[in-house]
């Protein structure tokens, strides 16, 4: 059998149906979803090129040098006769299986078998096989290039190829890797998949995606295993953070410590969100929520709250921000809720400060200039607020004052605290009305006692109800022996009501008017008043107990002499209830002799006095 041209020389041995060689067309089967393991697994006319991919089955017949295959009509307007032998002059064999299937089969023969197989041939323009008749001559087909004949006996020629296009080509397909070698992508791998290795190292060609978590491609590539500990791993790094973001025993991701901080802190429309912490399933436990109350959120990201205010925006929605407190928005005129002293209190003292108690929290500035208390200046006035602002106490600066009267029925002195309409509270409120509350202080009383007896001693120094004028304190000489002028004084207090009745006693003064001594009474002695018991026999004076050395009365002449003697009288009148109270009045030192006869401190008589002082309501 005449040999095929080498340029169309096949695989040795491969059985091509000659329909199929010599067609001038033919449809290829839809192999594009098959993946072949062997030429078995492909359609008959197809080799496995490309085994474990989809498309890996390829026409048998469709391997040129140039990579294309002959897909023209034939050409009927030039015939050859088919070839007979080979170029070793061995006639071509035909396969009885696909005779009888209607197809001549060639089989190549050993000269072909220099071809390796993959080797493409040269494939010029090619005209149309001629058709195939029983026990007819071939027909020739027709070209426009160099035109083959037909190959088998048979009937007429097909016709002419009209145009004599040169066949389209397809490429040689790229040879993909092998399962357990290093790849970057799928597509590289016979297989289609490229995984890790359980190193983390290396991506290599797989049978398996393997991409489950900690899941890993064998080191041959025909199986999965698992990630080694501690080794990366996407799916380890979750959005709660309680994932170290690698791997641990078994194929599991590693979790971090339970109780770690996870998660965010948030804080919107006054409701904040502490951090989370890590439990032991490697989820994020939500930390606590709470309430800024009247105040805003510090930021979206952090769980404080603010805790004062400067403008209303660091306040809760609907709050107002008054005085750098948030407060909710307030409608009410404020009131005052009470006050001290109270309206009508009497027996206030000097000292004493007024305190004004409201419902609410105020306006500092609005309530003093609304501010008045009788018979005081603005400026006499200092104020001081609580915290909250609701209540202001008002020190008059330099004191309350007494009515002053030598008489108990002289009236009280009245202040009048006035607080006008101008007082807001902190959200601008006003007061809807005046408020004025009054009360009086106490007063001051100043009794003048005249003494109810004296007794003054004769120039023998004997006592005597007498009162000469003027009344002699000194010394004398006598015949025998010098003595001293002696006076003793009673007074009765009683009119004064009891001691119960008083708030305080302030004074107690003991006074004497002088007229000039005598003989240089001053330049040897002084007048020293003493307080003694009181008898109201008036037997033995000088025997009389003493209750107080009150003090000196007069160290000179002057026409007013006084001695205050509050500590003693207090002490008989408060303790005692003692209403009359004596006193005896005597030269100091020189007692006697005396150097000078006569000498002698002169005082008017009735000329002493008892002035008690003392406050009442």
């Amino acid at each position: 059998m005449t040999a095929l041209p080498r340029s169309w020389r096949l695989r040795p041995g491969l059985l091509v149906p000659v329909a199929l060689l010599l067609a001038g067309c033919f449809k290829s089967p839809d192999v594009s979803k098959i993946i072949c393991t062997t030429e078995s697994t492909c359609p008959d006319g197809y080799v496995c090129m490309h085994p474990h991919v989809p498309g890996g089955c390829v026409l048998a017949t469709a391997r040129y040098d140039s990579g294309a295959i002959a897909a023209q009509s034939p050409d009927t307007s030039q015939t050859e006769a088919a070839p007979t032998k080979d170029e070793a002059g061995a006639a071509p064999t035909v396969d009885a299986t696909s005779a009888a299937d209607g197809f001549d089969v060639v089989v190549l023969d050993a000269a072909d078998a220099d071809l390796p197989f993959g080797h493409t041939m040269d494939a010029p323009g090619m005209g149309g096989s001629g058709g195939v008749g029983a026990g007819g001559a071939p027909g020739a087909g027709g070209t426009t290039a160099t035109g083959g004949g037909g190959i088998a006996a048979g009937g007429a020629g097909g016709g002419a190829d009209a145009a004599g296009d040169i066949p389209p080509q397809i490429p040689d397909a790229p040879i993909k890797k092998a399962p357990g070698t290093s790849c970057i992508s799928a597509g590289e791998c016979s297989t289609g998949f490229c995984a890790n290795n359980a190193a983390g190292t290396d991506r290599i060609c797989c049978a398996y995606a393997c991409s489950n978590v900690c899941q890993a491609c064998a080191t041959d590539g025909a199986a999965c295993t698992t990630k080694n500990v501690g080794v990366a791993d996407s799916a380890c790094s979750s959005p709660s953070g309680c994932y170290t973001g690698t791997c641990g025993n078994g194929g599991t991701c590693q979790l971090l410590p339970a109780g770690t901080a996870c998660g965010t802190a948030s804080c919107l429309n006054g409701l904040f969100t502490t951090i989370g912490s890590c439990t032991n399933i490697g989820t994020c436990s939500p930390g606590s929520t709470g309430s800024c109350g009247a105040y805003a959120c510090v930021s979206a990201r952090s769980s404080s709250c603010k805790s004062s205010c400067a403008t209303v925006g660091d306040c809760a929605s609907g709050y107002a921000c008054s005085g750098q407190v948030c407060v909710l928005p307030d409608t009410t005129p404020p009131t005052v809720a009470s006050v001290f002293p109270f309206n009508g209190a009497a027996g206030v003292t000097a000292s004493a400060t007024i305190t004004v108690n409201f419902s609410e929290a105020m306006d500092k500035a609005s309530v003093a200039s609304a501010l008045s208390i009788t018979g005081l200046l603005a400026s006499d006035l200092s104020l001081s607020w609580n915290n909250a602002a609701t209540s202001v106490t008002i020190t008059p600066v330099y004191g309350l004052t007494y009515a002053t009267g030598q008489w108990t029925d002289t009236p009280a002195k009245t202040y009048t605290m006035t607080l006008g309409k101008g007082a807001r509270d902190l959200a601008g409120n006003a007061m809807t009305r005046a408020f004025s509350s009054s009360f009086t202080t106490l007063r001051r009383i100043e009794y003048d006692f005249s003494p109810e007896t004296i007794i003054a001693s004769d120039t023998y120094g004997n006592p005597k109800n007498s009162c000469a004028d003027p009344l002699r304190i000194g010394g004398w000489l006598g015949s025998i022996s010098g003595g001293a002028y002696i006076a003793y004084l009673v007074f009765d207090v009683s009119a004064i009501g009891p001691a119960s009745a008083m708030y305080a006693i302030e004074s107690a003064m003991l006074t004497g008017h002088q007229t000039p001594p005598t003989v240089g009474f001053y330049s040897i002695s002084s007048v020293y008043v003493k307080k003694i018991q009181y008898d109201s026999s008036l037997y033995n004076i000088p025997s009389f107990p003493v209750l107080a050395e009150v003090g000196i009365l007069a160290s000179s002449y002057a026409p007013v002499s006084s001695v205050e003697t509050l500590t003693s009288f207090k002490a008989d009148f408060v303790s005692n209830a003692v209403t009359k109270h004596m006193y005896t009045i005597a030269p100091t030192a020189p007692t006697t002799p005396w150097p000078y006869s006569g000498a002698s401190a002169n005082f008017t008589c009735p000329g002493f006095y008892l002035t008690v002082r003392y406050l009442i309501q």
